[in-house]
């Protein structure tokens, strides 16, 4: 039987080490394992992990890919960890699939604790980047993540999510002063890269 908290603590501080041989290694042992949920469900951590390390996440083949959405959509009940997994895979999915899995994740947002709610906000600001980035239609569930960010108590721990939301709420009433001035103080506080990566016309 696998240890499931022990496999993700090992991959968690292989991560933080940049050791991809121990990545490797337990990639390894679990593609040998009987594949219940919980093995994909690692093994799912474990390749987006080796990819973010290699810097190959948008070269994975199909069948890892494939993988990887099984493992969610598959998801019953959000935890840190499929929400972690989540975070690190949405590139993979197309947008309308991502439409689909924030729903998911949102129709259980006030039952989280403190820790699953900034993991939350995380992953709907960028969530919000992808949606303008791929012109999504669904307006209906941007204005929901945006109503669902302005909600957020203002912490310290929130203050980025809470700009990036003011941010993304200008960009869809079409504010366009507003959210150049948004990134003008982005720039200022040393956010350079980060700016140039972030969605700039209009939806």
């Amino acid at each position: 039987m696998v240890k499931y908290e022990y496999y993700l603590d090992r991959l968690r501080i292989s991560f933080y080490k940049d050791d991809l041989n121990s990545i490797k290694d337990i990639k390894l042992k679990l593609e040998n394992e009987h594949q219940t949920r919980e093995v994909r469900t690692l093994l799912a951590h474990t390749i987006l992990l080796e990819s973010n390390l290699k810097n190959t996440v948008s070269e994975l083949p199909s069948d890892k890919v494939n993988l990887i959405k099984r493992v969610i959509f598959e998801v019953e009940n959000w935890n840190k960890y499929n929400l972690r997994l989540f975070s690190m895979a949405m590139s993979l999915f197309e947008i309308n699939e991502v439409n689909t899995i924030i729903k998911s994740i949102l129709d259980k947002y006030d039952q989280k604790n403190r820790e699953y709610r900034e993991l939350i906000h995380a992953i709907l600001v960028n969530y919000l980047n992808m949606a303008f980035t791929h012109r999504s239609k669904d307006k209906s569930i941007i204005q929901f993540v945006l109503l669902k960010l302005k909600q957020m108590d203002p912490q310290p721990q929130n203050y980025f999510a809470l700009i990036m939301c003011n941010y993304y709420d200008h960009l869809l009433n079409k504010e366009y002063e507003d959210t150049r001035m948004v990134l003008d103080f982005l720039n200022k506080i040393g956010l350079k890269d980060f700016v140039k990566k972030v969605y700039k016309r209009k939806l």
